[in-house]
């Protein structure tokens, strides 16, 4: 959405919102939304995936990975052949890109922050710290950024590629 005005030959941009009227809704200054698996999985955040509190910084994160898909021209949380072999496997959709968040961007700190956000359902619980403790066991390529280059290092925190 766009809040602007026409002067003389000119738009003057006041004010840009992010929106998806889909999933819309006008939430007052610090309060949150709870308990609803909101928008599309390819662009859901981890807490969303959780039901957990959305607000501002979910909406922040659903930006960011619309500005990936904007600069990488491929949805990383989307279908691919990968995440068509690992449901074909059995492991479920919401699974998957959980998986992927957690590869891509997932840190020991940001983890704790996320299970101390989704707050005390042990199912939710153990789930996020499956994938925590599988990913740390094993080193995933970023290969779903079919460039085939290395977009993020977690580890030395290096933008790469070209």
């Amino acid at each position: 959405m766009v809040d602007c005005r026409d002067r003389e030959e000119e738009t003057i941009v006041e004010r840009v919102l992010l929106t998806d009227l889909e999933n819309a809704a006008y939430l007052p200054e610090g309060r949150c939304m709870k308990g609803m698996l909101a928008g599309n999985g390819n662009w859901r955040s981890p807490e969303a995936h959780f039901r957990g509190e959305l607000n501002k910084p979910t909406d922040m994160f659903a930006f960011g990975i619309i500005c990936l898909y904007a600069v990488l021209g491929h949805v990383i949380f989307g279908i691919d052949d990968d995440f068509r072999f690992h449901e074909s496997q059995g492991a479920l959709p919401a699974m998957i890109r959980l998986q992927r968040q957690v590869s891509y961007f997932g840190d020991k700190e940001g983890i704790n922050g996320l299970l101390k956000h989704i707050g005390n359902d042990e199912v939710n619980f153990q789930d996020l710290r499956m994938l925590w403790d599988e990913d740390q066991k094993n080193t995933y390529h970023t290969s779903h950024f079919h460039s085939g280059r290395t977009i993020w290092n977690r580890n030395s925190g290096i933008l790469s590629g070209s």
